[in-house]
């Protein structure tokens, strides 16, 4: 059941609303470890980056504006259990 949960939540993350959603290695940081600065092929990233586990559970979600972090960062634990 909790599989399905996380497949159906993926699913909304990912086709939910019109932003663009990227997976984080898709893109390419070229700020420093305190500011990261995340673009894509076509310049600084405006959208959702998003991370999932090696088991298919997503990992954490954030807001990307102008390629910085814009808001709240979601995360989630490998069983899918939401980190405050």
């Amino acid at each position: 059941m909790k599989k399905l949960l996380s497949i159906l939540l993926l699913s909304v993350v990912l086709i939910g609303c019109s932003e663009e959603r990227v997976l984080m290695d898709d893109l390419t940081d070229k700020g420093t470890e305190e500011s990261p600065r995340m673009y894509s092929e076509s310049g600084l990233f405006n959208g959702v980056g998003f991370d999932v586990y090696s088991n298919g559970q997503l990992q954490y979600v954030v807001n990307l504006k102008e390629g910085e972090i814009d808001g709240l960062k979601k995360e989630w634990d490998e069983d899918g259990n939401r980190i405050e």
